[in-house]
């Protein structure tokens, strides 16, 4: 039984869908099982409107991408890179929220 909100997000992609895409879509997913999960969920629905899926993430969840028939492809110099940056600006934005407060 899949939760309300990945069934709601599926039931969204009929919007997607409609529309004229090349047939092929990346998933670059944060390495956390509930962020994973639910783009599993996603992914499937949208190879079995035809499209290509390929995975973005950590190396822990290959075996749970590759048993659904998606590929794997790792970068995880950009990805840290990406990463790093989106930490050191919400530091930053936490930083200067509490400097407003003050």
């Amino acid at each position: 039984m899949s939760s309300p909100s990945i069934e709601n997000a599926v039931k969204g992609l009929s919007q997607i869908t409609e529309h004229n895409l090349d047939g092929s879509i990346l998933f670059a997913v944060t390495p956390a099982p509930g962020h994973v999960n639910p783009m599993l969920a996603i992914a499937c629905h949208l190879r079995d409107k035809g499209y290509s899926v390929l995975f973005n993430t950590a190396e822990v969840f290959r075996e749970q991408i590759e048993s659904r028939e998606f590929a794997l492809f790792r970068s995880a110099g950009t990805r840290t890179l990406i990463t790093a940056r989106l930490i050191s600006s919400f530091r930053r934005d936490r930083l200067s929220r509490q400097a407003r407060k003050r």
